[in-house]
């Protein structure tokens, strides 16, 4: 096979997993999997070696390549038809190669983009990570104190009950004193 239809296949097949993915079906026959929240998600561990692979073939292929070996199968007229394909290639050089470099330039820096972007987002699913640790280790917290706080609400609430005649008798004798106070 010649190299300008294999660089052509692995565009054709790196765009295709990206419309499968923008879908949200798997490229690689990996199952979907139903997350707690209830959402559809691929496995993160899938996810992150899908998004590996990907980035590899792209950055295999983010060059294109403007110089392909020429070759003809004829035996009788394969030199002749070798040199024409050569002089209408280096014809047509000066009218293809701009657009190509272009192209090749456009493709590097959407590679450098999508693994930045990939670094942010595993940058911000670890700092999710240790926010959810943080917030349940403060939850579990929160539990302890308002179970220390039930503790001692019900040790006042027995003290209350225990001495609470004594608080009524106590209070009758201070309203005694102070009505004889103010005759």
């Amino acid at each position: 096979m010649r190299s300008d239809m294999t660089d052509y296949n692995i565009e054709e097949k790196m765009v295709r997993k990206m419309e499968l993915r923008l879908q949200g079906r798997s490229t690689l026959g990996l199952g979907r999997a139903e997350t707690t929240d209830g959402q559809d998600s691929m496995d993160k561990a899938q996810m992150l070696a899908a998004n590996r692979s990907a980035l590899a073939a792209m950055h295999k292929s983010h060059y294109l390549n403007t110089e392909w070996k020429v070759v003809s199968r004829k035996r009788v007229l394969g030199k002749p038809i070798v040199f024409i394909k050569r002089l209408i290639r280096k014809g047509v050089r000066w009218y293809v190669r701009p657009p190509i470099m272009q192209q090749s330039e456009f493709n590097r820096n959407s590679l450098t983009v999508i693994k930045n972007l990939q670094e942010i987002v595993l940058d911000q699913q670890q700092t999710i990570q240790r926010l959810r640790e943080e917030q349940a280790q403060t939850v579990q917290a929160l539990h302890e104190q308002m179970a220390l706080l039930d503790q001692v609400l019900v040790k006042n609430h027995r003290f209350m009950d225990a001495y609470q005649p004594y608080l009524d008798v106590l209070l009758e004798r201070v309203r005694g004193v102070d009505e004889e106070l103010q005759e």
